[in-house]
């Protein structure tokens, strides 16, 4: 039937020399209406895709800026951590609840020992040896949220005067730091000395008639202080880096998370642009043929009237004046009556449709722009 068809359409365009062009534009705008169709279908989630982009954009302003203890915000460029120091502040911060929670047990603990002093019988009676045991972790917890902030403002506090000297800033402004400052040490000492009570009523020496327990009474009282204060130090170290490293690692931390949603569109976009790009590709194709095989049956590529223009086209692009691979819109429309007989003109006139919905230049230019950053 297709043979049939072919031969009777040769046959009405043997009797009709003058309307292969008309033909042959009439291919060109069947083949660009099926593509516009096509590629707006494959690009319908297109515009959605840009709005979360630029979603993306906003975000990553809205949390680029890292505010020192001292000085003007900063603008931070991305990635501010490498992948091993990214490593390290995970490991800190593991290691930093472990010491915590070690912390919290030891003084709990200890702590708890003292409850019998302040706890009455009845009371303890009551909760089965239980309310010792909250005794212990409340104020363990105390102690422990004191050290913390204790530690805390401290670093804050010597980070603020080495910004200061570093920078040669306003000493003044080292000022507002001073209440915390204070107000940390006196919990380092009321800490300090909370423990050596804490020592004297648990320290069996204290009550102990043995002359061997007196001697040693002195080195166990500070080495129960000290083994409280290491591992508070150790903490404190932790904390110190983490204090340092904390808002610049949720900035980046922030940063990192844009990165991995806007790959995950970025790699839609591109699938998009290679899908639209196939379907163009692959309608060109159908259409080139199909308009190949009518100019064969015609007996002719172009119409008569068009000779002088097709053999000009010819000599161009032989001499090199013409490059099919880019060509612009006034080549185009110079030699638009004989596109028919070049690919390149052909497929310029289906894809630089200005009604074709987000495609090739603007939809390149975007996805290019996207992969970049």
């Amino acid at each position: 039937m297709w043979f049939l068809n072919s031969w009777f359409f040769g046959f009405r365009y043997r009797k009709l020399p003058f309307i292969i062009d008309n033909i042959c534009q009439t291919f060109q705008s069947d083949c660009r209406e099926e593509v516009k169709k096509d590629v707006d279908g494959i690009t319908s989630k297109y515009p959605a895709i840009l709005t979360r982009l630029k979603l993306k954009d906003a975000k990553e302003r809205m949390h680029a800026t890292y505010i020192p203890v001292v000085g003007n915000p900063v603008t931070l460029r991305q990635p501010i951590f490498t992948a091993q120091e990214v490593e390290k502040i995970k490991t800190n911060r593991i290691t930093y609840f472990i010491v915590l929670g070690l912390l919290l047990f030891f003084e709990s603990v200890l702590y708890s020992l003292m409850g019998s002093k302040f706890i009455p019988k009845g009371i303890r009676k009551l909760f089965m040896g239980s309310a010792e045991l909250v005794f212990g972790f409340a104020f363990a917890l105390i102690f422990v949220a004191a050290l913390h902030y204790a530690f805390k403002n401290l670093w804050t506090f010597l980070e603020a005067k080495h910004i200061i000297e570093i920078n040669k800033l306003d000493r003044k402004e080292l000022k507002r730091f001073y209440p915390n400052l204070v107000l940390s040490l006196l919990f380092l000492v009321a800490n300090t000395y909370t423990g050596y009570i804490r020592a004297m009523i648990v320290e069996p020496a204290s009550t102990s008639s043995s002359g061997f327990i007196d001697k040693i009474h002195g080195p166990l009282l500070v080495l129960s202080i000290l083994v409280t204060f290491v591992v508070a130090f150790v903490m404190a170290l932790l904390e110190k880096d983490i204090a340092e490293k904390s808002e610049k690692y949720r900035i980046y931390r922030n940063w990192y998370k844009q990165q991995k949603e806007r790959k995950v569109y970025n790699t839609l976009i591109r699938d998009m642009l290679q899908s639209c790009n196939e379907t163009i590709r692959l309608k060109i194709e159908k259409y080139w043929n199909l308009m190949k095989d009518i100019q064969r049956m015609a007996g002719r590529e172009y119409d008569e009237k068009h000779t002088g223009l097709y053999n000009e086209l010819r000599n161009r692009i032989e001499s090199n004046q013409i490059n099919l691979s880019e060509i612009d819109d006034q080549t185009y429309r110079y030699f638009q009556p004989v596109a028919a007989t070049c690919l390149a003109l052909f497929t310029y006139g289906v894809v630089s449709d200005p009604m074709m919905p987000k495609t090739l230049s603007e939809f390149s230019s975007v996805r290019l722009k996207i992969k970049k950053v």
